[in-house]
């Protein structure tokens, strides 16, 4: 359709349909607004919201904001609750790369979002970028310490 909001983005071609992608995105705005009122206890526009995430899928490229893993589109709006609980954790690394949108700084009070595997959003959860460098040095060391020790032998 020529006469839409929010065009498809051209990485997006093939992979899913126009409607498949604006029921999404509607649905995204729409919960991440109702959530937003609720935290911060003020009124916000869905339609900011969905200019924020659709900005945020257009500057991804289809990529996991942080790993720049290539995100499995095809995978929008598949989450079924049922089958995660049947499968547990399975069914996260089954869907690692389930696009999903990630509030940039989970503070701020704008609609600045990233997009990222669900994976990559569970691990994040509420960091900031400053966070979860820090935490992923602290892993980093942690392992590289590990390692000298099996090395070494030193327990």
């Amino acid at each position: 359709p020529l006469n839409v909001k929010y065009k498809l983005p051209l990485f997006l071609e093939g992979e899913v349909t126009h409607k498949k992608y604006s029921k999404w995105l509607r649905r995204k705005a729409a919960s991440l607004a109702s959530r937003d009122e609720k935290r911060w206890k003020q009124k916000v526009r869905k339609s900011d919201y969905a200019q924020a995430i659709h900005d945020a899928v257009l500057r991804s490229e289809g990529r996991d904001a942080y790993t720049r893993e290539i995100l499995d589109w095809s995978l929008l709006s598949q989450y079924d609750n049922d089958e995660s609980q049947r499968k547990g954790s399975r069914y996260k690394r089954e869907l690692a790369l389930l696009p999903t949108v990630d509030h940039l700084d989970p503070e701020s009070r704008q609609p600045n979002f990233r997009i990222c595997g669900w994976q990559t959003n569970n691990w994040k959860s509420d960091l900031t970028i400053e966070e979860l460098k820090e935490l992923c040095k602290k892993f980093l060391r942690a392992q590289r310490l590990q390692s000298l020790r099996r090395l070494f032998m030193i327990r």
